[in-house]
């Protein structure tokens, strides 16, 4: 039987890393967008020179939008209304620095996001999350080591950061293949974060493409099948899927499959080379 190819790229993976960070705190998550929106807009009018409203807008714009631009300038503005206080509002400038990290790794602009990790660093030693956010963009900039370390001494510290157990978990499987390693990194993740969402979705698919890769099939189209569920418009959950019907045997499941995963992106390589692959696949099992 020909070899099926599992992985996320390793760069999407690094990606998908940074970018579910949520930064705490200050944005209140319990309610939805134009509740927050409303209650930060009229704190603005109370208090329009607060670093605290300007972080909690900023972060609405980055992680409940996607509107970057915006985000990136009530960032700088919180920043620098904390260095003109008196004494300035370390905390706050902290804050502000990692959110524009957050922002320049989805940028791709991996020195600036390093750069403002290093201000938030020095503006509060004591933030945890800053290693963990500094390892996930070493990790988009491929420096494996480097974001390997950094994540192991963040875990001691903070154990609890599911989104650092999926980094460790990409950089075993993704770069030395330590599937034993990584099984347990995303399983630590996963029961982090039981939240019905677009990163559980990740964990699930994940997991899922693991489990197929070490020959456990049934667990890894349960962990597929989960992905799909929650998040249905993702093209690479199906073709991980399609890969696993294809690898047992189920050839028709597995083009379905794959026809899912291109009627959503046409364009989308993985699925495009596994659905021209099949004839061969039911060759070889004859």
């Amino acid at each position: 039987m020909l070899p099926l190819r599992f992985r996320s790229l390793a760069s999407a993976a690094a990606l998908a890393v940074v970018l579910c960070f949520c930064l705490v705190g200050t944005v209140r998550r319990n309610a939805d967008w134009r509740d927050q929106f409303t209650f930060y807009s009229k704190a603005f009018e109370e208090s329009p020179n607060s670093p605290d409203m300007e972080n909690g807008l900023a972060e609405l714009f980055r992680s409940e939008r996607g509107d970057l631009i915006s985000a990136e300038r009530h960032f700088l503005q919180a920043a620098a209304l904390a260095h003109q206080q008196s004494p300035p509002e370390w905390d706050q400038i902290d804050y502000a620095e990692v959110g524009l990290a957050l922002i320049y790794s989805e940028r791709g602009q991996i020195g600036d996001a390093l750069e403002a990790l290093d201000t938030a660093e020095a503006a509060d030693p004591t933030d945890a999350r800053v290693k963990g956010v500094r390892g996930a963009v070493l990790l988009q900039a491929g420096r494996w080591k480097e974001a390997e370390t950094i994540l192991r001494k963040h875990l001691e510290e903070d154990p609890n950061d599911e989104n650092a157990w999926n980094a460790v978990g990409f950089i075993a499987w993704q770069d030395e293949h330590r599937d034993d390693q990584a099984l347990s990194y995303f399983q630590a993740a996963l029961r982090l974060h039981p939240t019905s969402d677009s990163f559980n979705s990740s964990l699930h698919n994940s997991l899922g493409a693991l489990y197929c890769e070490m020959g456990r099939w049934s667990e890894g189209i349960a962990h597929l099948q989960r992905a799909i569920e929650l998040m249905p418009n993702d093209p690479e959950a199906y073709t991980n899927l399609g890969n696993a019907f294809s690898a047992t045997g189920r050839f028709a499941d597995a083009r379905a499959e794959f026809e899912k995963a291109l009627a959503l992106a046409p364009d989308y390589a993985p699925a495009r080379a596994s659905i021209a692959n099949l004839p061969e696949q039911e060759r070889h099992s004859r």
